[in-house]
């Protein structure tokens, strides 16, 4: 294996991947070559126990561990932003297991939406009319005048839009994403500062794109 070329390949697709906003085209036969390639590096073992050989080759390995994993997460990063929009992502452009992962990522939103759609147009107030219909008004009963109430809250609705907010430095260049709060933040800049809905910020940090920033 000419390892040199197997590194290139790589790093050209990692460098495009983070250039560009959308999913690059990436073929299972690619993927399926990178894993091998990464497997044959990680358990390469040198005839001789050259010290400098030996770092030479862990040095290797870890780059090349580096950019295969974190080009896949840039691309999962990518997935989860565009089913939470509801984007439409060319399906020929994705492997098969990322396919996967964005059609059920796309219909559990889907799914919440509808959920959503249908608790805004409930109607709390048909149960209180139902209620004084249902009770016939006997002309010897008097109608009191109801004492001035407080409005019904919707804890539903309070919770829906009461969003906690995160702020984060930026560690690297991250394409533009769509916050819970349904607000699009980005695309980023290496160090830039931003306050993030909790939620996308605890994405962002796992997965290495930015840094909490603690407030004392």
């Amino acid at each position: 294996m000419n390892f040199k070329k197997e590194y290139e390949d790589l790093y050209n697709q990692w460098i495009t991947e983070l250039e560009q906003v959308n999913v690059i085209d990436f073929s299972e036969e690619n993927y399926i070559r990178f894993q091998e390639s990464k497997s044959q590096i990680n358990n390469f073992n040198l005839i001789d126990n050259d010290p400098i050989k030996i770092r030479l080759i862990k040095e290797y390995s870890d780059n090349f561990n580096y950019l295969f994993d974190d080009f896949l997460q840039i691309r999962k990063l990518k997935i989860i932003n565009s089913a939470m929009a509801l984007e439409e992502i060319n399906l020929n452009h994705l492997i098969e297991h990322e396919k996967f992962f964005y059609q059920n990522l796309v219909g559990s939103f889907k799914g919440y939406n509808k959920i959503k759609i249908v608790s805004l147009l409930e109607k709390p107030q048909e149960k209180l009319i139902f209620d004084v219909i249902a009770k016939p008004i006997l002309e010897k009963d008097t109608l009191d005048v109801p004492e001035k109430t407080e409005p019904i809250k919707s804890t539903h609705l309070q919770e829906e839009t009461d969003y906690q907010y995160t702020l984060v430095w930026m560690l690297k260049k991250t394409p533009p994403l769509v916050g819970v709060d349904l607000k699009i933040y980005g695309p980023f800049e290496k160090e830039d500062v931003i306050n993030l809905p909790k939620k996308n910020a605890i994405i962002l940090i796992n997965e290495k794109f930015a840094e909490k920033i603690e407030l004392s």
